[in-house]
C-alpha cells in the first residue's frame, strides 16, 4: 500500500531530525550540540593540542582547547574556530591578535569564536 505523498514527506522529515539530533551529540565543539533550527553542523574537529599550543605560542595566549566546525545555515556554510584559553590575559591576547570586527570575532569568557 502506498502512504500518501503528505504522510511520506513527515517520516522522511522526522527521520532527518532524529539524524540531526543524533549527529550533533559527537560534535566535539559544546558550543555547537544546541543549534536552532536550520542550522547544522556539517564538519567538526577538535584540533590536537601540540597544533593548538603552537597556534597559541603564535597568538599571544595558551590555548587549552581548540575546534574548527563547518556549519550550514540555510544553504550557506560557515567555518567556526573555538578557543578555549587558560586564562583572561590569554584571551584578550588572543582576541585581540585575531583583529576580526564583530561578528567575526566574538569573545565571552575564556573563548575566543572566530
Amino acid at each position: 500500500m502506498l502512504l500518501p505523498f503528505s504522510a511520506c514527506l513527515l517520516r522522511w522529515a522526522n527521520a532527518a531530525l532524529l539524524i540531526l539530533r543524533v549527529g550533533s551529540l559527537g560534535v566535539p565543539e559544546p558550543l555547537l550540540r544546541e543549534l536552532p533550527p536550520g542550522i547544522v553542523v556539517q564538519n567538526s574537529v577538535e584540533v590536537p593540542a601540540d597544533r593548538a599550543n603552537a597556534i597559541g605560542e603564535r597568538l599571544g595566549g595558551q590555548i587549552e582547547r581548540l575546534t574548527n566546525s563547518v556549519i550550514q545555515g540555510h544553504g550557506v556554510p560557515l567555518k567556526v574556530n573555538v578557543n578555549s584559553c587558560a586564562d583572561e590575559a590569554g584571551a584578550g591576547a588572543i582576541y585581540r591578535a585575531l583583529a576580526k570586527p564583530y561578528p567575526l570575532s566574538v569573545r565571552k569568557g575564556l573563548m575566543v569564536m572566530e
